[in-house]
């Protein structure tokens, strides 16, 4: 099917998150290197779905660098990207960029690696898969202001049977960032 093991475990979590009442107004998402194996499942639950490929777009898709998003101020309600952050210098520009863009209770879901025993650690050349850095639940609030952040561990809802059977890890994080407002 093209997914990862972690892709359904995100789709899991897309459903309860989407579901909710408190979530209801997020109708115009964009989704930064978009997984094609979630694209279906992300447009189920926002009716204004768009994706963007930076640097090379895909047929039909944007051409945005998170670090300044050629985006009108408050013109989204939700940006999801899944190993996107940690893998992109100067994050901090693309924190603000998003915070900027999003509409009052938007929100940010990226999925990423997250260390549950020390700060966010910034590397000084790209590491595997491209990574700048590995974000450590720690200093989390503090490194994603002006944003309200929350690390959810997608899988562990999940029962061990399930976990088994798709091949999941004890634990797989979606940033969940929420603008204040």
């Amino acid at each position: 099917c093209g997914a990862f093991e972690r892709h359904r475990a995100y789709g899991r979590f897309y459903h309860t998150f989407f579901s909710r009442p408190e979530n209801a107004h997020l109708k115009k998402m964009l989704h930064f290197a978009p997984e094609r194996c979630l694209e279906k499942t992300l447009r189920r639950y926002c009716p204004d779905y768009s994706f963007s490929d930076y640097p090379e777009p895909q047929p039909g898709g944007l051409c945005l660098d998170l670090r300044d998003l050629a985006l009108a101020d408050e013109s989204h309600d939700v940006f999801v990207m899944n190993y996107v952050l940690s893998c992109m210098p100067e994050d901090r520009k693309a924190i603000r960029s998003m915070h900027r863009a999003l509409r009052k209770n938007g929100v940010v879901l990226a999925g990423d690696g997250l260390a549950t025993d020390r700060s966010t650690v910034e590397f000084e050349t790209a590491r595997y898969g491209g990574a700048h850095r590995s974000y450590g639940i720690i200093n989390l609030a503090e490194r994603f202001q002006p944003f309200d952040a929350q690390a959810v561990n997608v899988v562990e809802p999940l029962g061990d049977s399930l976990k088994l059977k798709h091949g999941l890890s004890v634990q797989e994080y979606v940033l969940v960032l929420r603008k204040k407002v």
